[in-house]
């Protein structure tokens, strides 16, 4: 179940925001701010092209021992500091992002072996950290943690 508050806290958190640092380490973390996106699986709708892309043209760069992180990675940067225009917590609980350009990002659930899929959180600690705010745990589901902490 997909608590309804939380639509309008990720748009309120996120909109208008960019991101300006990314981490990928079994997942990725995106720096808002003071704010921190974390997530297991990230898709865009050009992936698999540039996939293509990269199959054709340069095979050599598909050698890596995650060839999808290949193309989000380069897929992540185009987005760098583009500022976000509108979030949605999907039915399955996946939290897709529109860029301001037009771009989409979305944070997959469905993740196998996994205990969450994404969060939004203050501390960099993901959904089990104390400044934990909103996530999914689980497919079909996303949660209010946490409230928004005011700098004073």
């Amino acid at each position: 179940m997909i608590d309804d508050r939380a639509h309008e806290l990720v748009r309120k958190l996120l909109v208008g925001r960019v991101f300006s640092v990314v981490r990928n380490c079994n997942g990725w973390d995106f720096q808002f701010d003071d704010l921190w996106l974390s997530t297991h699986e990230i898709s865009f709708p050009e992936e698999k092209q540039l996939l293509e892309l990269l199959g054709k043209h340069m095979p050599d760069m598909l050698k890596a021992v995650d060839k999808e992180y290949v193309a989000q990675g380069a897929l992540v940067c185009r987005r760098l500091r583009i500022p976000v225009s509108d979030v949605e917590i999907l039915e399955d609980a996946s939290l897709k992002i529109t860029f301001k350009d037009g771009l989409e990002m979305i944070c997959l659930t469905g993740t196998p072996y996994v205990d969450w899929h994404w969060s939004i959180s203050s501390d960099q600690e993901g959904p089990f950290g104390e400044g934990c705010i909103v996530t999914s745990i689980a497919d079909g589901h996303a949660e209010i943690l946490g409230e928004i902490k005011e700098n004073p």
